[in-house]
């Protein structure tokens, strides 16, 4: 496997997570829990996302189709443009998910 992602590429590795249709937090949640930021989802079959909990096999497939088209491309590009707007006004993208997290946010 790769390096896992960090920082900037973290977060658009979630944003591009939650581009997919059918994925919101707690799959999302779900699939970092099992596999972490690794890059290698992107390119990922459906059966490995059926390894998560909660995901059946027109999820999986809709999930690894998603990553392995030109949806996602255009989905990061967006991303890009987020993150640059970000940068614009010296803020950050942060996520309950990072390890850095307080405990508390996590729970709810």
């Amino acid at each position: 496997m790769n390096e896992p992602y960090a920082g900037k590429d973290a977060g658009l590795f979630l944003l591009t997570l939650a581009s997919v249709p059918g994925l919101g937090p707690a799959r999302i949640n779900a699939i970092i829990t099992r596999f972490g930021y690794q890059p290698d989802l992107l390119r990922a079959s459906a059966d490995v996302f059926l390894e998560v909990p909660g995901i059946g096999r027109s999820l999986a497939e809709e999930i690894s189709g998603f990553l392995s088209g030109s949806k996602r491309r255009e989905e990061e590009e967006a991303s890009l443009r987020q993150y640059e707007e970000l940068d614009r006004h010296h803020a950050s993208l942060g996520t309950n998910f990072a390890p850095s997290s307080p405990d508390q946010p996590k729970e709810i």
